[in-house]
């Protein structure tokens, strides 16, 4: 669930995300090490935040890329609900890298590199995309760094990612991931001067204030909705949510996008990819096989 709003008499708008299911059956499907699973939760979650944010058709997608343990996140959004991810890492790397700290946040795992903001509208648009360096120390931080350089917009995140445990039959426990996460925005009205830009700094900063105020556990509980979580924020000033929008766990990829995919490749490649006579190509997202003989591949596309 994804639920905007906005602070009555100030030009802050936000977007309240809580992923249960659609997050679970993400993570619970490439069953990460804890600490992958854990950076993958938080891009996913704001992903959807700004995703739910822009007025667009298509596919956003939140890549970091870098030289360390942890060399690739990927998130993406579909419009108007639908999220997927996945992780590259190196299994010795990172198993080196948990050993020998006990903190295993962003500076750790990623090390050098960059965060891209991709969207991609169809083949009938030009893609957008815009990059940052890793600079921040958690997933949050990064996109903060991406909004502020990239777009000159005053942002604020505030996001969490946590494994619940429960008991269900024969005392099996039974594990599953939740996110919840805020993201403030301080949008002036369009075409405000330089002093309508100025005046609302003291209300912005107090809306990052109480952002700052809210715990993890009230982000993650289920039992609190998100309007009251608003209200206990916001009360004083007022706040005004919107209609919510539904997220889900969900893939692109078919036989048709891979066949494509493969066509690009000359003759003698495809020869070369085959094994005792088939290509099989596995989805990064969704872990769907497909298998082609090299003859297939041209045969699928007409």
């Amino acid at each position: 669930m994804c639920l905007p709003f906005q602070i009555e008499g100030v030009d802050v708008k936000g977007y309240l995300t809580r992923l249960g299911s659609s997050c679970d059956e993400i993570l619970g499907r490439h069953d990460y090490p804890q600490s992958v699973s854990v950076l993958l939760g938080e891009l996913l979650s704001i992903a959807v935040m700004i995703g739910c944010s822009l007025k667009f058709e298509g596919k956003l997608s939140l890549q970091i890329k870098s030289d360390g343990p942890l060399s690739m996140l990927v998130a993406d959004f579909f419009t108007p609900g639908t999220i997927r991810g996945y992780a590259h890492f190196d299994e010795n790397l990172l198993e080196i890298d948990i050993q020998s700290k006990t903190d295993t946040g962003v500076e750790h795992l990623l090390g050098q590199g960059h965060m891209a903001l991709v969207i991609d509208q169809g083949p009938e648009t030009e893609r957008y995309q815009g990059f940052v360096p890793l600079e921040g120390n958690n997933i949050s931080e990064l996109a903060q760094t991406y909004f502020r350089q990239s777009e000159q917009l005053p942002t604020s995140i505030k996001s969490v990612v946590a494994e619940s445990f429960e008991r269900v039959e024969q005392s099996v426990p039974h594990h599953s991931w939740r996110t919840g996460g805020i993201m403030l925005q301080h949008v002036p009205k369009p075409g405000a001067g330089k002093k309508e830009r100025e005046d609302p700094v003291e209300q912005w900063a107090h809306a990052k204030i109480l952002l700052d105020t809210v715990e993890d556990h009230e982000l993650l509980d289920s039992t609190l909705t998100a309007e009251s979580l608003l209200y206990r924020l916001y009360h004083e000033d007022g706040v005004r949510v919107f209609e919510h929008r539904e997220i889900r766990a969900g893939c692109n990829c078919s036989r048709a996008r891979v066949s494509t995919m493969l066509k690009g490749f000359p003759p003698t490649d495809l020869e070369g990819m085959a094994e005792e006579g088939l290509i099989s190509v596995r989805c990064e997202f969704c872990g769907e096989q497909y298998k082609f003989t090299p003859e297939d591949v041209p045969a699928s596309i007409n």
